[in-house]
């Protein structure tokens, strides 16, 4: 893992400014995004793609679906998958890695638009915690509630990480997650009852699911990588700046994903005036969506980086 400084740095500006893209890990563990192109067999992962390109088209995605249609979809495709399969652990990783219904993998929209600044906040919505239509949790407290049968002592390990390592002496608690309180209108429900992991983005109102999926593997990085969902960051890999370090090698994409590889301009994007980042915790691995595990769909165009980066990120 490649140790940064630059999440205390990042979070800090969104507390005083804004929710946007990604950050890199600051001490969040030795191994959180090795994967190995190896571990699956293509043929499975193909089976996955399979599925869901004959019975859920993605491109364009549609935001307003609601997330019990999105569960049902999944459950299908997951039902349609296991049929063809042994089914194991490691199948389902390659499943929830190469096939989903959720908006760039892990994301549930729930009615906003992606890194659209002209969104218009949820009614009711307090003005001072909404930018470019994502919802800020105020005072950057989130409550939650965990429901869950592992991962638990990683997840508040990881919150309290985020609240340490993002504290200044201008504010010693930029981010603050606590346990659900009587009286708390919006929480987030953690909990790992469905088969691939997914989050909100921002504050959505109300209880909003944060799921671990089969798929996380108790990785310490793709745990955060979710909680920074919750902060309201979206991917790194789609924000403007992607194309000048990274190629897209769309000829890799699993059939019907290639709209989850657009690179947002600077109108539609705070990027915080923060060059693109490749170590970025919210940045995709470079096999994402790939119509098999070793096939890479972004490309650093960096020879060294790349390198060093394949089947980490």
């Amino acid at each position: 893992m490649r140790t940064r400084g630059t999440l205390p740095v990042l979070v800090v500006l969104w507390c005083s400014a804004a929710a946007a893209t990604g950050v890199s890990v600051a001490a969040a563990g030795a191994e959180w995004g090795v994967r190995s192109a190896a571990r699956v067999p293509s043929a499975e992962a193909e089976k996955s793609v399979a599925a869901v390109a004959s019975v859920w088209p993605v491109c364009p995605y549609n935001a307003s679906v609601p997330l019990e249609q999105l569960l049902n979809q999944e459950q299908l495709l997951f039902a349609t998958f296991a049929a063809d399969s042994d089914f194991d652990s490691e199948v389902k990783y390659s499943y929830c890695s190469t096939s989903t219904v959720f908006y760039e993998g892990d994301i549930f929209l729930d009615g906003l638009q992606p890194w659209s600044p002209a969104v218009q906040p949820a009614p009711g919505a307090d003005l001072r915690y909404v930018y470019d239509g994502v919802e800020r949790w105020q005072d950057g407290v989130i409550p939650y509630v965990i429901n869950m049968t592992r991962n638990v002592e990683t997840t508040e390990y990881l919150m309290e990480l985020l609240e340490n390592e993002t504290a200044t002496a201008y504010r010693p608690r930029c981010v603050h997650f606590r346990p659900y309180q009587p009286g708390d209108t919006d929480h987030v429900f953690i909990t790992d009852q469905y088969p691939c992991s997914f989050s909100a983005v921002g504050r959505r109102g109300g209880r909003q699911i944060l799921n671990m999926g089969d798929n996380l593997s108790g990785k310490l990085g793709q745990i955060l990588h979710l909680l920074m969902h919750v902060l309201g960051f979206w991917h790194e890999n789609n924000r403007p700046g992607r194309s000048a370090t990274m190629s897209v090698a769309y000829e890799n994409i699993s059939d019907g994903y290639a709209c989850y590889f657009q690179e947002y301009t600077e109108s539609q994007s705070d990027t915080q005036y923060l060059p693109y980042d490749i170590w970025s915790i919210t940045h995709a691995t470079t096999n994402m969506l790939a119509k098999t595990r070793g096939a890479q769909t972004l490309v650093p165009r960096n020879p060294y980086i790349n390198d060093t980066v394949k089947g980490r990120l």
